[in-house]
């Protein structure tokens, strides 16, 4: 019976770790479901305004970039949750698959940066569900929240697993034609994680740059546009953003960006801490680049609007915090400073 136990020990190990897995998945899927919540827009309501306009579009077979010039792209009326009787099936259909992309790899990238335990597994279920409470307000949250996972995972020092990187490019790449904004953070954190994977040698990582290539323009293609529509659309997109940039300015209240400044401030120390003695420099400088660039990127899209979208950058900060802590956990035998960094973590 002796020799038994370690077999049944390890056996019931699986079963708490795959319980956990599931639990887990399934509270973020159901969080995540902000997707569910539809609603009539009145007629008053500017950003549902134009949220109809896109589901117009993709109703008439409008081409974007051409006649449609606006840096959402043909996703972009499955990006809110304004109620069209014509688009409700295929919101869902477009959805719900989306959702539970989106929930497994909050759980599996956070508990790939976590490691391997029971304990580590309970602990990186719970950053997991609390990431995806975190990102409920509001729906750009959901579509952010892609890049910077796999910018955690452009951190870790064990090879991104195959399945989990595939479903990250998926719906990194369907974000990526909803919004420009979710383009130039998937570009960023695939640049970063490439380099990064390329330098510990991953098999991986030149196939992730020409995957992501792939499902974009299968997604481009599936929602009726032209195949050389891509480039126009980039481009006037720009451009649009571009006039954004000019015409608004950083939000008045200025104590949001210096709490948000901070944060990042700390969380980048926290990251900063997790590279080997033996990683090139280039490495770090390029995986680190891809940090701020994230941090840059969501602030602009959060701060320059006098609105509710300044929580945007705070969700990802709770985001960044999760996978800091799931990597320096447990501290026991840490230096004084990884505490220190995991200690404002929580509190980010």
């Amino acid at each position: 019976m002796a020799k038994d136990t370690p077999a049944v020990s390890d056996a019931a190990e699986r079963i708490v770790d795959r319980s956990l897995w599931a639990v887990a998945a399934a509270l973020c899927f159901a969080l995540v479901q902000k997707f569910g919540s539809l609603h009539v827009p009145p007629p008053e309501a500017l950003d549902d305004a134009w949220q109809l306009a896109m589901q117009f579009a993709w109703l008439n077979g409008l081409q974007f970039g051409h006649d449609i010039v606006f840096p959402h792209g043909p996703y972009g009326g499955f990006y809110g949750q304004v109620y069209n009787p014509d688009l409700i099936g295929l919101l869902y259909l477009i959805n719900l698959p989306y959702a539970l992309l989106l929930a497994i790899c909050v759980v599996w990238t956070l508990r790939v940066r976590a490691g391997s335990g029971v304990l580590r597994s309970m602990l990186a279920s719970a950053l997991a569900i609390l990431t995806a409470a975190a990102i409920t307000l509001g729906s750009d949250g959901i579509w952010m929240l892609p890049s910077f996972l796999l910018m955690g995972l452009a951190l870790d020092d064990r090879k991104t697993p195959a399945a989990l990187l595939v479903m990250l490019i998926l719906v990194i790449a369907l974000g990526a034609l909803a919004k420009l904004s979710f383009l130039m953070m998937g570009l960023t954190a695939l640049i970063a994680w490439t380099a990064a994977a390329a330098a510990r040698r991953d098999r991986l990582a030149p196939a992730a740059l020409p995957l992501f290539a792939a499902a974009v323009a299968g997604l481009w293609l599936a929602a009726g546009q032209s195949p050389g529509g891509f480039v126009d659309w980039v481009g006037v997109s720009l451009q649009v953003a571009s006039g954004y940039a000019a015409a608004m300015s950083l939000t008045s209240d200025w104590s949001d960006l210096a709490v948000f400044a901070a944060l990042a401030a700390c969380l980048l120390s926290g990251l900063w801490i997790e590279f080997r003695r033996e990683t090139r420099g280039f490495v770090k400088l390029v995986v680190m680049l891809g940090w701020v660039g994230l941090f840059l990127l969501v602030a602009k899209a959060g701060f320059v609007r006098h609105d509710g979208h300044g929580v945007f950058p705070f969700q990802m900060l709770a985001a960044t915090g999760a996978m800091v802590v799931a990597r320096l956990l447990p501290v026991a035998r840490r230096k004084v400073r990884a505490v220190t960094i995991q200690a404002i973590a929580l509190v980010a």
